[in-house]
């Protein structure tokens, strides 16, 4: 029974294969639009963003962000260490090249007798109230921090000495010391030489006040103009240059796990420094990269005393949504409309295909097939060119859309190479959602045959078609009217975007749409002016001296599209 079933659609479609490859074209067109849709507008945001992410700096897309923790010791490093990681260092993960981390403590004074000069001499203390400019003062702006570098045997160059050792093991009074190697520029301006022992005391309240630093290496940086030194010069650079610091490079154990539980109020300052490859930042990704910056801010907030992010990636993602929100809708709009012209190109197809088998409709009724069993036979036709066209849609939209950019009139789009295109589960659910348009563009007037009865089809070829709804009841002209008043709104609002009492910016999605709908009404308008426009050419190319020059095919053609246009 099925395989008879099967037998005879496939006969009834290889009788029609003519008509029939023009509906396939249509539907699998429509869903090609529809999945082109998708992958276009996600190639022109992958493309806008390399272009707004190239106008900067690639230092300035980077991100450096800082934060600061008190008290220092193993639980507080694990808190705030987990917590980056599990946020904004794992969302940022899949798109660094690479990422560096590193501590600092907090300052200390140099625990040594200051120097004494004249006031207008000491250039971190103000000479203001000293009257007598010869008296001399105390001046120390020597200042001292403990620091990390990553990977230190490979970046730091020995030029004397050796590097530090973890001392983690801190002494119950105040001969504690630890190990440390400072950079020639420091050593050469405060006179430190490897082997001195510099005291430190800090310059808060805690239950130690001296520390000793013994100074094993002088170092140079290994490749000091490679980015990843921003920690060092930026995070932990000197904001003031009035004093004098000396930062010793120290393994992380001697801050973490000598340091810290030496002095138990003492912070530390960290730094993360994540080297953004912003080619491999997608657009659809961009609000979630923000969502998680935010997220994060507010996170470490509540957990740190400090936080602080450098960027100019947030920015410059907020921008381009901005601006792709304003571009993006006016496009949609554009292929909504190219798909309902392919959609009623379908269905106007399918009523001739329908019309050219109204006979086999009426010879199966008469063979005693219900109208339920005829319009199983269009429902399985239509189903298979709906399979087709939602699988073979996304593939050709990924080809078609990635052509486009090596088109001469699309060059500039993406310098005259191919798009960057993708297939994702969203083409195919609107290469779907065509197909399913389609299949209800065959089933409509599918539907309207098998439900005529042998003598009202026959009925049907004598006379014209009966007006649709939209014209029978004057419905476009009222469409029309209501379109000229959402221009007149239009005009008179002055934009589709408005400012609320509360300062927020809204869209009138519905005055946006107006050029869409008001196409929309003008094409409905036309298929009342198209028939009788018809008439009249019939008529004035039938009467002399027209009709001795023209073929009385196209006059019969004309006539019919006057009698039938859909």
């Amino acid at each position: 029974m099925i395989g008879n079933s099967f037998q005879l659609i496939i006969k009834r479609t290889l009788a029609h294969w003519r008509l029939l490859s023009a509906v396939v074209i249509g539907v699998v067109l429509a869903s090609t639009i529809m999945a082109s849709s998708v992958i276009f507008f996600d190639a022109l945001r992958d493309v806008a963003l390399q272009r707004a992410l190239s106008t900067h700096e690639q230092s300035d897309i980077d991100v450096l962000v800082e934060a600061g923790q008190v008290p220092t010791n193993r639980e507080t490093h694990s808190t705030i260490i987990d917590a980056m990681n599990g946020t904004i260092v794992k969302r940022f993960e899949p798109f660094l090249n690479e990422r560096e981390f590193a501590l600092k403590t907090w300052t200390f004074f140099v625990d040594l007798p200051p120097a004494m000069v004249r006031p207008a001499d000491c250039p971190c203390r103000s000479s203001i109230g000293f009257g007598n400019s010869d008296e001399l003062i105390e001046c120390d702006c020597r200042r001292v921090t403990m620091m990390t570098i990553p990977e230190a045997d490979n970046r730091l160059n020995i030029v004397e000495g050796r590097m530090s050792l973890p001392a983690v093991d801190p002494a119950t009074d105040d001969s504690y010391q630890i190990e440390g190697v400072l950079d020639v520029a420091s050593a050469q301006q405060m006179d430190i030489k490897v082997g001195d022992v510099y005291p430190v005391r800090p310059h808060w309240e805690d239950v130690h006040d001296r520390v000793s630093i013994l100074v094993t290496g002088i170092y140079e940086r290994n490749e000091p103009e490679l980015d990843h030194w921003r920690i060092q010069n930026e995070a932990f650079g000197s904001r003031t240059n009035t004093l004098q610091f000396a930062r010793f490079v120290v393994p992380e154990t001697t801050i973490i796990d000598g340091l810290g539980p030496y002095f138990p109020n003492m912070g530390t300052d960290y730094a993360w420094w994540l080297d953004v490859d912003p080619e491999r930042i997608k657009a659809s990704e961009t609000e979630s990269i923000r969502n998680t910056i935010n997220a994060t801010e507010r996170e470490l907030k509540a957990i740190v005393d400090g936080f602080l992010l450098r960027s100019d990636l947030p920015q410059v993602l907020s921008t381009f949504e901005t601006d792709l929100f304003f571009n993006r809708l006016p496009m949609f709009i554009v292929l909504i409309l190219i798909v309902l012209v392919v959609l009623y190109y379908v269905v106007t197809l399918a009523s001739l295909l329908v019309d050219a088998q109204r006979s086999e409709v009426g010879l199966l009724r008469t063979r005693g097939s219900t109208s339920r069993q005829i319009l199983a036979v269009f429902i399985i036709e239509a189903g298979f060119l709906a399979i087709i066209a939602a699988v073979s849609g996304p593939f050709l939209a990924v080809l078609g859309v990635g052509l486009i950019g090596i088109l001469p009139i699309y060059g500039d789009l993406n310098n005259g190479d191919a798009l960057p295109v993708k297939l994702s589960f969203a083409a195919f659910r609107m290469a779907f959602f065509g197909g399913l348009l389609g299949l209800l563009a065959l089933f409509i007037p599918a539907l309207r045959a098998t439900r005529l009865g042998l003598m009202a089809s026959r009925v049907t070829r004598a006379r014209p078609a009966r007006l649709a709804v939209v014209q029978r009841y004057y419905l476009d002209l009222g469409f029309l009217g209501l379109v000229m008043f959402l221009f007149w709104q239009l005009t008179k609002q002055g934009s589709f975007v408005a400012v609320s009492i509360f300062g927020e910016t809204r869209v009138n999605q519905l005055i946006l749409g107006v050029p869409a709908i008001f196409l929309v009404a003008a094409g409905l308008v036309l298929l009342r002016i198209f028939p009788a426009g018809m008439d009249l050419t019939g008529r004035l190319l039938s009467r002399r001296p027209l009709s001795t020059i023209t073929p009385p095919a196209l006059i019969l053609g004309i006539w019919q599209l006057a009698r039938n246009p859909a």
